[in-house]
């Protein structure tokens, strides 16, 4: 009875480590939503958003989309050496224009220390976001 329960638990191991693999090895992902429009008295199925991967499994870009298929977020992530967000350039809605850089830095241990918002060019922080820890 050990024995069977033991190599029960040992399968479903492996199918969850499978599924989280699967999971960070995805290269995308699209989210659809089906809802029920009154006035058309029908259901109605849309993309909400699409996102990009890189191989370590951070999301590199987003997309959302309004109800009739529109971009109303564009948001590109690169990442540091270490693994951690580094900068998100964010789009207005359909287009290649930058609307604002969000900037993040790290303490030494590599926690998240602060957020800066700055102009489309990066020259001038808007907005800053301050995070401290206590142990």
């Amino acid at each position: 009875m050990k024995k069977i329960i033991l190599f029960t638990g040992l399968i479903i191991s492996l199918g969850i480590s499978w599924v989280v693999y699967a999971q960070n090895k995805a290269k995308s992902r699209t989210e659809t939503v089906t809802e029920y429009d009154k006035k058309a008295k029908k259901f109605i199925t849309h993309k909400e958003s699409y996102v990009i991967y890189n191989s370590n499994g951070d999301i590199i870009e987003e997309y959302g989309y309004d109800k009739k298929g529109t971009v109303n977020k564009h948001i590109k992530t690169e990442y540091n050496s270490f693994g951690k967000k580094n900068k998100e350039i964010h789009y207005k809605d359909n287009t290649s224009a930058v609307k604002y850089i969000v900037e993040f830095v790290y303490d030494s241990r590599g926690l998240k220390t602060e957020e800066l918002e700055k102009t489309a060019d990066g020259s001038k922080t808007t907005s800053k976001r301050v995070f401290t820890y206590g142990f």
